[in-house]
């Protein structure tokens, strides 16, 4: 026998064993980060998790057709072709049908993700073999031990901090404290899982140490959702764990107390949110934060308001950045961003699927919690994934899906349905259906693996581009990425259109105007194709104003106004540009508007101010400055101190900052911003007040207070540049109060 022949023997007999490979391989996704692509905590896991499913269809469907493998099924498995066909209907009638199928490259989700999450599940349910779900679990623990050693990694080795000392949550390979929060939350149930089936001692030991290991991690993340998911499960854990022991009488008064000490734990940290032990906690801080938590609810208000809009088929898959604009709540925190998912998978399904699609996806519940009721494993066992699908669902209701989230739905799904009671069908293909299949392989492997492979290309190639630092390279490298395109091809539009803004004055006119027309015409494009897209709009304009054409700028801030007429930042935006343009009276309405839409929103007021100073009103520059809060002064204040310049008014800014209530609360900058103007006046006793207070209110420390006056009287009798008065620190009074004596000769 020839080494060919050989070859194919061999190939045909363990092909199977080659989906099978895939099938593990895909496991290890959350792993996976490639630095060489764009979005590389993403786009990496993506398509290789994409890739294996491939792989493993096409070997599964030749082991099919060579070795007359047999074929798996049950009625139960009807779910996957109803919910593909569902799928296709609402991504179909989306409001932005390319989005919906092929999403972006920032997410990489959307209907072509969904269609290799049902493969990849349909390929599980074909694994009718104990031992080999029995390393299914033992290759995800791994897997799972090896992504919270990342977290810990990645986070001591981090330049800015010791997060387990300053408590930084934790990302590790998976990028994302949110997504990394509940992959650690399956990994602890599956580990209790397998501690229910170990039988050697140094086994349930050893399962016992990783799902502490697991909780660490989670805590780690800060993850309110998933943290306070979890909190309400574990009482019927420690139920779980108690029943038929000693304390079995007293599970009741444990979790009594349980739930008094968390609320009165709820109840304190409420009431001291304010509190330095609270806002340096960021975990405590986190959890204090009113103004996340009302942001969901508003993001939520908004996704309703989306729902009933288009209550059948919904928006579509990845829509959600359509609805978010055209419904924005003015009460909605502030911010410039365009939310891409309303932060809730329930409501996130009515919106890109309506009453359709939300049914569909609940199909997936309903049948997962009859499959756990009726499964023929353990009664632990099926209390310990009735935990954890409680604690899921609250985290599904403060977070959106990925692949990663839904992957373990799904594969949960496929083992409850497997371990059921029920016979399955075995079905052995006929010759005709190998030639079907046989199609049907050559048509879905490649071009599945076709537009995996062309989307790699695009990601690497995509940084390359955005790395470049020559500007004709750059022109030259995003001309082709863009041509060359199947998936996020408007990332490719967007991202080379920031980067046009930004290009500086150090590079050629030619070059720089090569670089900025390239931009202009692929965001034209891809707006013929999205006209409506916020992101897109948004840098194109930002782009023509960039570019000094603020008649064209103003039209497409107007387009984006109308898009988003009660968002107080388009308003802001146009104001912008209204004011670039010399159309002040326009400005102003513009920045009115968006203050009366939020009026807890104070930053159109520096920009009001600047109009103000532009046409040479002084009064009513000092008016608008006065109506501002303390902290959006001190976060401006470097902007305001420019507008009392151009006014050559400095006196007025040392005035009206010297005489500000609530002085405590500035930061550095505006102390700083006093003291300078102060200088520049030669006003030395300002200078002097204005160093003494920022010393005095940063450490209110009264032993200091006698040598902080001596240096308050040294700059109050010599014209001093107070500068680097402002760079002593706390242990520069110390060692001066002791050491020293009160003489600043140092000084």
């Amino acid at each position: 026998m020839s080494f060919t022949s050989q070859i194919k023997d061999a190939f045909k007999k363990d092909v199977l064993k080659l989906s099978w490979f895939f099938l593990v391989l895909s496991l290890v996704s959350p792993l996976v980060v490639i630095d060489s692509l764009i979005y590389p905590y993403i786009i990496g896991k993506t398509l290789f998790f994409e890739a294996c499913v491939e792989l493993s269809l096409i070997t599964w469907l030749l082991g099919l057709i060579t070795q007359k493998a047999p074929f798996f099924w049950q009625k139960e498995l009807l779910i996957f072709p109803f919910f593909f066909l569902v799928l296709f209907i609402i991504n179909g009638f989306a409001f932005d049908t390319n989005l919906a199928f092929w999403s972006n490259l920032e997410r990489s989700d959307g209907f072509w993700l969904y269609l290799h999450l049902l493969v990849w599940a349909f390929l599980l349910y074909q694994l009718q073999n104990p031992s080999r779900w029995v390393l299914l679990s033992k290759v995800t623990l791994g897997t799972g031990v090896l992504v919270g050693i990342s977290a810990l990694l990645i986070s001591i080795t981090s330049p800015e901090s010791l997060p387990i000392l300053t408590l930084e949550r934790f990302v590790g390979t998976i990028g994302n404290p949110a997504f990394l929060a509940v992959y650690m939350l399956f990994m602890f149930f599956l580990g209790l899982n397998s501690f229910v089936l170990a039988k050697e001692k140094w086994e349930k030991g050893l399962l016992i140490v990783l799902c502490v290991f697991f909780l660490v991690i989670l805590v780690g993340t800060q993850n309110r959702g998933t943290l306070l998911g979890f909190s309400v499960g574990l009482p019927l854990i420690l139920v779980l764990f108690l029943k038929k022991t000693s304390w079995e009488k007293h599970i009741a008064k444990i979790n009594t107390a349980y739930l008094i000490v968390i609320l009165l734990l709820g109840i304190a940290i409420f009431l001291n949110r304010n509190s330095p032990s609270i806002t340096t906690n960021p975990i405590l801080d986190r959890f204090t934060d009113s103004e996340t938590f009302f942001s969901r609810i508003y993001n939520w208000k908004i996704a309703w308001n989306g729902f009933l809009d288009k209550i059948f088929l919904g928006w579509g898959l990845e829509n959600y950045t359509y609805v978010f604009p055209k419904y924005y709540n003015p009460a909605f925190y502030v911010d410039n961003s365009w939310y891409d998912h309303p932060h809730n998978v329930f409501l996130g399904w009515l919106v890109a699927g309506g009453i359709i699609g939300f049914c569909a996806y609940l199909g997936w519940w309903f049948t997962l919690i009859l499959f756990v009721k009726k499964s023929s494993i353990l009664p632990s066992q099926k209390a310990i994934w009735a935990v954890f699908l409680l604690a899921f669902f609250v985290h599904s209701c403060f977070l959106f899906d990925n692949f990663i989230s839904f992957g373990i739905f799904l594969g949960l799904w496929v083992y409850m349905l497997y371990s059921q009671k029920i016979a399955k069908k075995t079905l052995i293909l006929s010759t005709y259906y190998h030639v079907v299949i046989g199609g049907l392989l050559l048509m879905s492997g490649g071009a599945f693996l076709f537009i995996t492979i062309q989307t790699y290309q695009t990601a690497g190639d995509f940084l390359k581009a955005y790395n470049t630092i020559n500007i004709r390279e750059k022109t030259e490298k995003y001309g082709n990425l863009y041509s060359k395109a199947l998936i996020g091809i408007h990332d490719v539009a967007d991202i080379a259109g920031f980067q046009a803004i930004q290009v500086d004055n150090t590079e050629t006119f030619e070059d720089k105007e090569a670089f900025q027309t390239l931009a202009l015409d692929q965001l034209n494009q891809e707006l013929v194709s999205h006209p409506d897209l916020g992101k897109l709009l948004t840098t194109k304009a930002t782009l023509l104003q960039s570019r000094g054409e603020l008649e064209e700028s103003i039209k497409i801030f107007e387009q984006i106004r109308d898009i988003s007429p009660n968002r107080p930042y388009s308003w802001v935006s146009l104001g912008k540009v209204y004011n670039e343009n010399r159309q002040y009276e326009l400005a102003l309405e513009a920045l009115d508007k968006a203050h009366k839409l939020n009026p807890n929103y104070f930053e159109p007021f520096v920009l009001k101010a600047d109009i103000y100073s532009k046409m040479l009103d002084t009064g009513l520059v000092v008016a608008t400055i006065k109506q501002l809060p303390t902290s959006i002064l001190a976060k401006n204040i470097k902007a305001i101190s420019q507008i009392f310049q151009n006014l050559s008014f400095q006196k007025g800014f040392v005035q009206l900052i010297s005489k500000w209530e609530d002085k405590e609360k500035y930061n550095k900058d505006t102390y700083q911003e006093w003291a300078e103007n102060a200088y520049k006046l030669g006003d030395t006793e300002q200078v002097a007040t204005a160093v003494y207070s920022y010393h005095r209110h940063r450490y209110i420390i009264s032993d200091f207070d006698p040598y902080l006056r001596k240096l308050q009287k040294k700059l109050l009798f010599e014209h001093i540049d107070p500068k680097p008065y402002f760079e002593l620190d706390e242990n520069f009074w110390r060692l001066h109060s002791t050491n020293l004596n009160g003489k600043y000769k140092s000084i």
